[in-house]
C-alpha cells in the first residue's frame, strides 16, 4: 500500500509519500503579541490546540516564565510535543477538538483563571466564544498563519491507494491542486473537524 500524506510533518512510515499542501508561517513578534506575552506572570492556564502552536509558542518565550502554569492540550500528539519542550500536559481532551477541550473545562472548578490561547489565525472560534459566554478571563493570540502551497512535481494520484488529510487546511489545499479524489483511493481524515471539511468539499 502506498499512502499520500498531506500534513506539514513528514511521516515515518516507509510506504508513505509526503506531499505537504500547506505550510506554517510564524508571525513576527509584533507589539500585539508582545503585549500578550508581557502578561505571562498573570496567566494561570496555557491552552494548545495543535503541535504547531506548541512549537512556535516556545520559540517565542522563555521557558523559565512558564513554571507553575497549567497546560491544556487538545490531544496526545500535542501533549507529546509539549513534553519534548520539558512540560507535562495537566489536561488532555478525550475528543481532539475545541469542543472536547470545552467539555473537559466544564468539569473543573476554577479559582480566578486566566487563560492564554496561542493559535493559528485560522482556528475556529469555539473556545473563544466559550470563554466569553462563561465570563472566563482569557487572551487569544494568533501566532502563525497557514498557507496553501503547490509543490512541484505534483504527484500522480493513480500511484496511491490511500490519501491522509490531517486538517481542514489540507482538505482545502488538496482541492486547490486536484479536482477530485479517485474512486479507488481510500481516504483517511484525522479528526472529526477534518472529516466534516472533507464531506463539505465532496458535497459541493
Amino acid at each position: 500500500m502506498t499512502k499520500l500524506y498531506l500534513g506539514t510533518e513528514a511521516p515515518t512510515q516507509e510506504d508513505t509519500y509526503h506531499y505537504p499542501v500547506i505550510k506554517i508561517v510564524p508571525r513576527p513578534l509584533t507589539v500585539d503579541i508582545q503585549c500578550v506575552f508581557n502578561q505571562i506572570e498573570e496567566i494561570t492556564h496555557i491552552l494548545f490546540t495543535s503541535k504547531n502552536s506548541v512549537q512556535i509558542f516556545f520559540d517565542y518565550i522563555k521557558e523559565d516564565l512558564l513554571k507553575r502554569k497549567t497546560f491544556v492540550c487538545v490531544g496526545k500528539k500535542t501533549a507529546e510535543r509539549l513534553l519534548k519542550r520539558g512540560f507535562i500536559a495537566d489536561i488532555i481532551a478525550d475528543e481532539e477538538t475545541q469542543e472536547g477541550i470545552i467539555q473537559q473545562l466544564k468539569l473543573l472548578n476554577f479559582e480566578e483563571p486566566y487563560f492564554l490561547f496561542p493559535k493559528s489565525s485560522l482556528s475556529r472560534p469555539a473556545l473563544h466564544q466559550f470563554f466569553l459566554k462563561s465570563g472566563i478571563r482569557h487572551q487569544v493570540c494568533d501566532l502563525y498563519d497557514t498557507h496553501i502551497q503547490r509543490l512541484e512535481p505534483v504527484p500522480d494520484l493513480s500511484q496511491f491507494t490511500e490519501i491522509i488529510f490531517t486538517s481542514p487546511s489540507t482538505v482545502k489545499g488538496f482541492f486547490n491542486i486536484f479536482s477530485s479524489i479517485p474512486n479507488n483511493v481510500n481516504v483517511i481524515a484525522l479528526g472529526p473537524i477534518t472529516k466534516n471539511a472533507l464531506l463539505c468539499y465532496n458535497a459541493s
